[in-house]
């Protein structure tokens, strides 16, 4: 169902919801009461939404991450390729998971809403949207910490080439016996035998060979940088997910609870996540704004086209953050609107309740 199917249905259960609280009086308490009906619609039908933007926000990510493997072949480097391949999966497959989960999340609430009664959709569901989310998360994770390690060699590499080359020489300690060895295969550990570090000259040639190793290496750092900060923004938006999902479970569970109290700290516990998360990717929309501000503008063709790619999906995210503050602010206020007339219709019913015990003692 797409956002625009969806706005219509939205405006139809606030029309429901008002018409609810209008009529129900004493029956807030009961778990199939006009009001908790209408209250229930409204959040089903905010849900769906959530869930479509957020499949529209995954397929925005995997076109992103393509078009950085893309930009990546035409550097000539097959060195993340299996990096690259399983993180295309893992993206695509959940999409495609997601995808499901909102058919299915549609189906049974449309089914609901057909029976006019307590509408079809069971904590099950919510638990499968934490679990997945959850489960992604923790897969870029793993992947991420393999990336880092794998990116942290390249680095040791490049720095240890960068003082050869500078200095024209190696330092034949316990430090550089690796290179040592790599240029001079027959090399003896000195240190071991006369206790005391020595230098070896690099020859010219041996100069250009690292010269042409480091460059190889440095023009192969940016797939390391894009693919990292793919990694990085999605495991964060993943885990703000969960949180969210975790949230409107329990909101679920309170509709299944005859206590209006339970919906009420559920829906305040939900307001206060929102308003937390909201000033979190508010600082995410801060930095995203300084890394592409800092961005350099030079470098090789190639270098460039990759560059292209990760400010595209810099822009990305910084859209999905934008729409996604807007959508946390407004349904902040929304749960703000429905806590302010349970309140109401508790004072309500002990208005109605206490009239009733001085009416019995009379």
């Amino acid at each position: 169902m797409s956002l625009s199917r969806i706005a219509p249905l939205i405006l139809l259960a606030s029309l429901l919801l008002l018409a609810g609280f209008s009529v129900c009086g004493a029956a807030t308490a009961q778990v199939g009461s006009p009001q908790r009906l209408a209250l229930k619609k409204a959040f089903l039908l905010r849900n769906a939404d959530d869930l479509a933007r957020t499949l529209d926000f995954a397929r925005e990510a995997t076109e992103a991450l393509n078009e950085q493997v893309e930009a990546v072949g035409l550097l000539g480097y097959e060195l993340l390729a299996q990096e690259r391949h399983e993180l295309q999966a893992m993206v695509r497959q959940h999409q495609e998971w997601l995808t499901i989960m909102l058919g299915d999340f549609e189906l049974a609430m449309n089914n609901g809403f057909a029976q006019q009664s307590a509408v079809g959709i069971g904590l099950d569901r919510y638990d499968d949207l934490i679990k997945g989310f959850q489960g992604q998360a923790d897969a870029i994770g793993r992947w991420q910490e393999k990336l880092d390690k794998n990116r942290q060699k390249l680095e040791d590499r490049i720095e240890l080439l960068n003082t050869a080359v500078a200095q024209k020489r190696v330092l034949t300690d316990v430090a550089d016996l690796g290179l040592a060895r790599e240029l001079w295969p027959d090399y003896r550990d000195r240190l071991r035998l006369y206790g005391e570090p020595v230098y070896r000259e690099l020859t010219p040639a041996e100069i250009s060979r690292l010269q042409s190793e480091r460059q190889s290496l440095v023009e192969q750092q940016p797939q390391y940088a894009g693919l990292t900060e793919f990694g990085r923004y999605e495991h964060g938006w993943l885990m703000l997910k969960v949180e969210e999902f975790i949230k409107l479970r329990a909101i679920a569970a309170a509709f299944a609870d005859s206590a209006p109290e339970g919906l009420g700290e559920a829906i305040g516990s939900t307001i206060r996540t929102y308003e937390a998360d909201s000033l979190v990717m508010k600082r995410k929309l801060i930095e995203l704004a300084a890394k592409i501000q800092r961005s350099p503008s030079n470098g090789s063709l190639n270098a460039l086209e990759h560059r292209k790619a990760l400010l595209n999906y810099y822009d990305k995210v910084k859209d999905r953050y934008d729409h996604h503050v807007a959508w946390l602010e407004g349904e902040a206020g929304s749960y703000r609107v429905e806590l302010a007339e349970l309140a109401r219709e508790k004072r309500r019913q002990e208005a109605v309740a206490e009239s009733g015990q001085s009416a019995t003692i009379k």
